[in-house]
């Protein structure tokens, strides 16, 4: 009679170890599964280019040294003035990258790569520089160039 208790305890402890252990490795799982997913944001398929007709932004929007980011598109102003435009999406993985930090450097969240402000690739894993993006400034807006 003793043994049946030791065994039924016994029996409760791995069935609460076994119960813990799969809610773990489930847990464990969905939360890698939501890691490897993307939002509509980051997901280049799902951008919609942009329209020649519509503003990207206005000139004061993008601010000197650094600059923005507008859906598929990335718009710095280096120097007073100077504003130029590349596509948003990382060379890597087509992933859109951040707006360029106070440094210049724009990032892509993805696997971290990194470009200057003129777009050129300073860090991998990417291996090709942003490609330009045309523009026209009409006043204070600026707009995709009409191809």
């Amino acid at each position: 009679m003793h043994n049946d208790k030791r065994r039924e305890t016994a029996r409760a402890v791995l069935s609460s170890r076994r119960s813990l252990l799969c809610g773990a490795v489930g847990i464990g799982t969905a939360g890698v599964l939501a890691a490897c997913g993307t939002t509509q944001d980051d997901n280049p398929t799902e951008q919609q280019e942009p329209d020649p007709n519509e503003p990207l932004a206005r000139t004061s929007d993008v601010p000197t040294g650094g600059g923005i980011v507008v859906g598929t598109v990335v718009l710095v102003q280096p120097t007073e003035g100077d504003i130029a435009a590349y596509d948003a999406r990382c060379t890597h993985q087509g992933t859109i990258v951040q707006a360029p930090d106070d440094d210049g450097v724009i990032v892509c969240p993805n696997h971290l790569s990194e470009y200057d402000i003129s777009g050129q690739v300073t860090q991998g894993p990417a291996e090709e520089d942003l490609a330009p993006f045309a523009i026209r400034i009409d006043g204070e807006d600026i707009y995709p160039a009409d191809d």
